[in-house]
């Protein structure tokens, strides 16, 4: 099996006075919730419309006991982590690429389950742009194989995804085309569940008796299973818009009935009926000895082009003095670029000597993936600032700067951009 990183935290942006680092999850944990402590990060995965069956069968039927060599109990949603290679791929429309995630199985004392074998454990990939290709199980742990599809995926997107061109300053340009795109078409949304019991906690004392008691404090879980797909940690009903210029996707000047008062449209998210009643059940407020414990996974896929764009506003440097410029990378849908790409800065003055300059060089971490709530935070996720030096020990020969940008990695065309006209040194 490939070395995996175990994740069980969110997306988490850090800036520096000179860059924004991603030192972000791009594993995002979600859609196991409780009112009582935090919830675990969990799996996903069933065979209903729209969705990739993974198993022998998809009815959430018990478990048998059989399939590994583990020696753990039933599995807790608490106490069950989620491992990923890498959670962003240059991807976006290529067809047959592989991603691989895993989900650890854990009873409440952290042992591995023997519990959890292919049969028992399901995993549903969002519809468009990756499928379920293969899943094995063994001592506890389900790898999930997830194949790239041709084609990107709209269902989740919020309006506030079409307004990120508008929130970019005007006093920023491209170098060639701009990115048209939303960045929910690249990000890729993963469900996975088996049986399991609720995390609880035992009583010192006489009634230490390996089980659950009435007044023991538990983990209140949700009770159906559902696919994150707008990742927003709960479950959305479908909401009905009016498409205006029918171009399939919602945009600006489409209407919608906002039924549960967000914001932002719901299509409806795909959940699993655990127990067959014709309705989505959250949390019962009971402590669960046998139910479907879930989480979500999301991968991005991005585009292979980077875009490359820079503030155009002038700005002077004194002699010895200091200036940042901002400059926003990204892919077709303002996503960031993919896990290993690197972006390189340099500059020159008037008369060709090379230029202080800090970050040099970024390298997009494997785990990093952050996707903003509103158009503001996507725009703050693609901007780094670049911070030039106007020595005074060695002085820099006044004028114009030109200053160069270079974004490249695996599965990425190379792309360079020059500007001028921005920095200028006394």
């Amino acid at each position: 099996m490939k070395r995996q990183t175990l994740i069980g935290v969110r997306p988490i942006v850090m800036k520096t006075l000179f860059a924004v680092l991603f030192l972000g999850l791009v594993l995002v944990v979600n859609g196991c919730g409780s009112d009582d402590a935090p919830s675990s990060s969990g799996g996903v995965v069933d065979s209903g419309d729209g969705g990739t069956d993974t198993g022998d069968k998809d009815d959430g039927d018990k478990d048998d006991g059989g399939g590994t060599s583990a020696t753990g109990g039933m599995p807790s949603e608490w106490m069950t982590g989620v491992g990923v290679e890498k959670g962003s791929y240059p991807y976006l429309n290529r067809i047959g690429e592989k991603m691989e995630f895993s989900v650890y199985f854990k009873d409440r004392y952290g042992v591995y389950s023997d519990l959890v074998h292919k049969d028992n454990v399901h995993f549903r990939a969002e519809d468009g742009a990756a499928t379920i290709e293969s899943v094995t199980v063994e001592n506890g742990i389900a790898t999930a194989v997830l194949r790239s599809h041709d084609g990107g995926y709209l269902k989740g997107a919020g309006a506030w995804e079409a307004t990120i061109p508008a929130e970019i300053p005007a006093y920023l340009w491209w170098s060639g085309d701009n990115p048209l795109g939303v960045p929910s078409r690249g990000r890729v949304s993963v469900l996975w569940y088996t049986r399991g019991e609720e995390w609880f906690t035992e009583k010192e004392g006489a009634n230490h008796n390996d089980s659950y008691d009435s007044g023991e404090l538990f983990v209140d879980t949700e009770d159906d299973p559902y696919l994150d797909e707008n990742e927003n940690g709960k479950w959305d009903p479908e909401e009905v818009w009016d498409d205006k210029n029918s171009n399939g996707i919602f945009d600006a000047g489409d209407t919608y009935t906002d039924t549960n008062g967000n914001g932002a449209l719901d299509w409806g998210e795909y959940f699993k009926d655990a127990n067959e009643n014709n309705q989505r059940d959250s949390f019962n407020k009971t402590w669960d000895a046998d139910k479907l414990i879930f989480g979500n996974v999301t991968f991005i896929l991005t585009g292979d082009q980077p875009y490359i764009a820079w503030d155009k506003t002038n700005k002077t440097i004194a002699n010895g003095g200091s200036g940042s410029v901002n400059v926003i990378v990204c892919d077709h849908n303002f996503n960031h670029l993919p896990a290993g790409a690197s972006i390189a800065f340099s500059a020159k003055d008037s008369a060709g000597k090379e230029v202080t300059v800090y970050p040099k060089k970024i390298t997009i971490p494997d785990n990093a993936g952050a996707y903003g709530k509103n158009a503001a935070d996507q725009v703050e996720i693609i901007t780094y600032a670049v911070t030039l030096t106007n020595s005074i020990t060695e002085p820099e020969a006044p004028g114009d700067v030109m200053i160069t940008v270079k974004a490249s990695g695996d599965g990425l065309q190379e792309t360079e951009a020059t500007f001028s006209g921005v920095v200028t040194f006394d």
